[in-house]
């Protein structure tokens, strides 16, 4: 757009993760604070001042149900839903999904709004399980030794997730008369050369999973590597 400023979105505290509402209208994002850190929310135009809509410490704000009615976020020892998040501010009480005292690393809400997949350490090594939501009943681990940052497909089929050496996995997904079901890991190529460290959402998957946008450390060609095609490069 010609001439289009840039124009700062908050103006308090250290914001954190941010994500919008399913109709593109509201930001939510998470705060610290001297005072009232927590979730927070503001009409994408500034129309309105943010909004406090819970107030506690939030690690991670990762992502809104279809319908808007659940907020998923990580907490303290897991992660938390906030009904309502579009509801009059500090009416609604979030619950806990899932209860990990180790810590969860990435969770991400399937596109349909019915499953969530998350990485953990609870068995003492960091793995992939998928659980129902917003409701968590029993968990299906579809790691196969070891990973973290799963990305849904667009479709919900297929789930990616880095294995602990560094290459991308792929697992596809099935749900039939209401029971998941999960096929084994591919391992189609390796991109631990362009990430390093625990780091979330540094690649994402195109809808139909041919092509992977990943953040490259910092190099003298400083950028974004763009992979297409990667079911066709050569397995490692």
């Amino acid at each position: 757009m010609a001439g289009a400023l840039r124009t700062r979105f908050t103006t308090q505290g250290n914001s954190q993760s941010a994500i919008f509402s399913p109709d593109g209208r509201t930001v939510f994002f998470s705060s610290e604070r001297s005072e009232h850190s927590g979730l927070y929310r503001k009409p994408v135009d500034g129309s309105c001042p943010e909004e406090l809509i819970y107030q506690s410490s939030v690690s991670n704000l990762w992502g809104i149900s279809p319908d808007g009615k659940f907020l998923l976020y990580s907490g303290s020892q897991g992660t938390w839903l906030l009904p309502d998040p579009l509801g009059a501010p500090g009416k609604s009480k979030p619950f806990q999904l899932l209860q990990i005292p180790t810590g969860t690393g990435s969770v991400q809400l399937s596109p349909d709004g019915r499953w969530i997949a998350y990485d953990s350490d609870e068995s003492g090594r960091r793995e992939v399980y998928v659980v129902p939501f917003p409701e968590a009943g029993a968990k299906r681990q579809i790691s196969g030794a070891g990973g973290d940052r799963p990305r849904w497909r667009a479709d919900g089929k297929e789930v990616f997730y880095f294995t602990l050496d560094g290459q991308l996995a792929a697992v596809n997904l099935a749900v039939r008369d209401g029971s998941f079901e999960s096929g084994e890991p591919q391992l189609p190529f390796s991109l631990g050369m362009l990430l390093s460290g625990y780091v979330n959402y540094t690649y994402v998957v195109s809808a139909d999973g041919q092509r992977i946008l990943a953040a490259v450390p910092r190099t003298s060609s400083d950028g974004l590597t763009l992979v297409q095609n990667w079911p066709a490069l050569p397995k490692k």
